[in-house]
Parts: C-alpha cells; structure tokens; sequence
C-alpha cells in the first residue's frame, strides 16, 4: 500500500533547481499526489575541501538556488530554498543558520498545512534541525557513505552529525547493499531500496547521435561528473596501451586533465540529453565507472550502474559492493590497469547480443516511478509499525 493523506519534510540531499533530476525530486512529486510535501534543497554539510575545482560557479548556482525561496509545484508540494552560511563547526554560526532556517521552514510548513510531518533526512546536517519539528516518523536516507568522503570537507562535523542521525532515526533507508549490511549495528531498522532508472534509459529507439556516431569504434563510454574523484591517470594509460580504442567521457569537467585532453583518443563532450546517452551507449563497445577506490566508493551506489544496465552493454568498474552483491558476476571489476585491461579487451572483443538482453532484463521495469512507489509503500509500513508500537 501506498503512503496516504500525511505530511511530509524532506531534507534533500540535492538542490531542485541547481542540479539535475534526482530520484529523491521524483520521489517527492509522486509522494504529493496523495500527501503534502515539503522540499528542502540541500543544506549542505560543509564547504568543498582544498581540493576542490570551479568552487566559484558553484556557489554562484547555489546562490541562484537560495533566491528562489519557496516555490509552490502543486497543490501539495512546495520546494524550498534557504539562505544559510555553510559554517557548522562554528557555534555562534550553526545557531544563527539553525534559528533562521526552522523560521522558515516553519512559516512553509504553515503555508502548505503541514503539521507534525514525517520527516526524511538525506543528508547529516538535518540532526541540527529535527529536535525542533515535531514529527511522528523520522528516516534517515543514507544515499552516501557520508563520514568517509565528506571528511574532506571544510567547516563541517558531519562525523558526529551522521553518527547522530544513525541512532536517533526510527528507520535508516539507502540505495546501497554496502551500507545497509555496514548499518545493521546502529540501527535495527534497515530498508535496502535502489535507486530507479529514468525511462529513457529503456527506450532503444532512439538513433545513434551525430556526436557520437562521428567517432570511430571501439567506443568506451562513461558519462557522468568529472569530480577529482575521476581516474585520470588510469584511463591514460589505458588510452596509451590501445591508442585504436577510444575513450568518450560526456559531462561536467570539475577538474581540469590536460594529459587527457592531449591525447587523440580520448574525447571529452559537454552533458547531453538522457535520451542521447542512451543511444550512445547502444552504439558503445563497454560503459565505464573509472573512480579512484576509496571507502567511499566503495560503498556507494551509483544511479549510472543501472543506468548502464538497462543500456546492455558490458560495464567495468572500480570495486563497488553495489555492484558485486546486487547482480554478481553480471559486471567486470578492476583495481589495476592491468586487470581494467584484460576486462575492457574481454567487453571489446567477446560481448554477445545475448549478454545485452541478459543485462537489460536484470533492471527491466524497475523505473524512478516503480522506485517512489516502493518508497512510498515503505514508508507507510514503518508508519503503521511505529504507531502499534
């Protein structure tokens, strides 16, 4: 059964306006259609390390984000926009930030009719917040490992935030098979739920573009932000050892790769379409999630794995749980160079039409929209639990 006639407060991981669709964006608008809603764009945890690239244009969207105040979407969902200064580990400015958030937060409440909501905290930095919105469920949605990479953020204690948030949630949910088996002793109330694929990612009718189709084959193919999280030095050797195969890599460059950009056979194109990706990905001979293996790699979950899946082709990747436990054996994982070689020759070279339908099927019908739905059935099971409690 789907979650019905409630109030809910999300804490989003994510900014509605600044950055692409999100499942969480999904979530909240088919939640909506049968409660009332309340969107808070992200928070944040902090400001981005030293390490950090193009920091000004994204404070400049961030900044566009916090002037939009609170929109209203529909007759049930609002998205709000907060101005704060991202400090927290500064008292005087954590509670300033705290004081004037929750007067806004609760004059949207009051405008969309929202009273003692549930609430669903996607990111840490909402512990400073939920002591002070009465609730009668709270879920904390761990989408990240978050102590482990955003310890390199700045002006943040998003370690004792998150550690908090573990204890205090009636319920932690997360996209990740990792973090859910890592989470069963902070909390006893786990719910494993996967983040869904865009439709356009099922559809293969759609022509190869002329972006795409103007570069000759082998294709390797990823798509996505280019962060320093980014292996840049492994796909240059990779392109080095096979200067015929050619490396295309579609999105937002974060940092710069001048090594990269050098080299013949790799090609860097700016973000394209969903629709577009796919179709390329059709056309590719192998899908790549090429990140420096960290902790939090390691345990996260990305959206592009299924995504890769429901295009078919072959994908490799750094060692992710995710994609070892959810469909094991039905993806290549490579530490080294060596091993991401012998990986990509055996996709270039030995892939089948019945791999491609194997792999498709694995993701069939699992949308953003089946996604909201399981969501919502979730959160309707945990309500009706807590109340015969």
């Amino acid at each position: 059964m789907k979650l019905k006639g409630e109030s809910i407060v999300v804490f989003g991981g994510s900014d509605w306006w600044a950055h692409v669709v999100k499942p969480e964006h999904a979530r909240a608008q088919y939640l909506s259609q049968e409660n009332k809603v309340l969107f808070i764009n992200s928070i944040g945890i902090g400001m981005p390390g030293g390490g950090a690239n193009r920091l000004g244009r994204r404070i400049l969207k961030k900044l566009q984000s916090m002037a939009s105040g609170l929109r209203i979407l529909g007759p049930s969902l609002g998205v709000l926009s907060l101005f704060f200064i991202p400090v927290w580990n500064v008292r005087l400015i954590a509670a300033f930030n705290r004081r004037l958030i929750l007067w806004r937060i609760s004059r949207a409440m009051r405008k969309l009719g929202i009273e003692n909501p549930i609430i669903i905290a996607s990111l840490p930095t909402a512990r400073l917040f939920i002591d002070h919105i009465p609730n009668k469920l709270l879920l904390y949605n761990m989408k990240d490992l978050f102590g482990s990479y955003y310890e390199k953020m700045n002006f943040t204690v998003v370690s004792e935030h998150d550690a908090e948030m573990q204890q205090l949630a009636d319920c932690i949910t997360t996209p990740s098979i990792g973090i859910a088996e890592r989470m069963k002793t902070q909390n006893d109330c786990i719910r494993y739920i996967p983040h869904g694929v865009n439709e356009a990612f099922f559809d293969d009718s759609a022509v190869e573009p002329d972006w795409f189709a103007g570069i000759p084959e082998p294709r390797i193919l990823y798509f996505g932000q280019m962060e320093n999280l980014l292996d840049a030095p492994l796909l240059q050797r990779l392109a080095e050892r096979e200067p015929k195969w050619q490396f295309v890599l579609v999105g937002n460059k974060q940092s710069t790769y001048e090594e990269l950009e050098a080299m013949r056979n790799v090609h860097f194109v700016p973000v394209k379409p969903q629709r577009e990706l796919a179709a390329a990905g059709r056309n590719a001979a192998a899908l790549i999630m090429p990140w420096q293996e960290t902790e939090w790699i390691r345990y996260s979950c990305p959206i592009k794995f299924r995504e890769y899946l429901a295009i078919g082709k072959p994908v490799v990747s750094v060692p992710i749980i995710e994609v070892e436990k959810a469909y094991p054996g039905m993806a290549a994982t490579a530490r080294t160079a060596h091993e991401w070689h012998a990986a990509l020759k055996e996709a270039v070279t030995s892939n089948t039409p019945e791999r491609d339908e194997a792999r498709r099927k694995l993701v069939e019908g699992y949308t953003i929209q089946r996604f909201a739905e399981i969501y919502s059935g979730t959160l309707h099971e945990l309500l009706e639990r807590k109340c015969a409690e």
